[in-house]
């Protein structure tokens, strides 16, 4: 992340990219809370560019809610 962050603006669509793979690794080693805050911003860069109805906005809020599950958090 820290090397897109180097590269590309902070709301482009490689670092939404680069949160949403992070996201979904800490999902699949157990890290929920990191993986929230990972994809709660993937999904805000992703929605503010392409909208919540594209498919890759829809694919992270997907993840987003494996992350809440995970952690059992039902608050939103």
């Amino acid at each position: 992340l820290s090397i897109y962050e180097k590269y590309y603006p902070e709301n482009s669509r490689q670092i939404a990219w680069a949160l949403r793979n992070l996201g979904d690794i800490y999902n699949d080693i157990g890290g929920g809370e990191k993986a929230q805050k990972l994809l709660e911003k993937s999904a805000n860069i992703f929605k503010n560019l392409l909208g919540e109805n594209n498919i890759k906005t829809q694919w992270v809020l997907f993840l987003l809610g494996v992350a809440y599950k995970n952690t059992k958090n039902t608050e939103l």
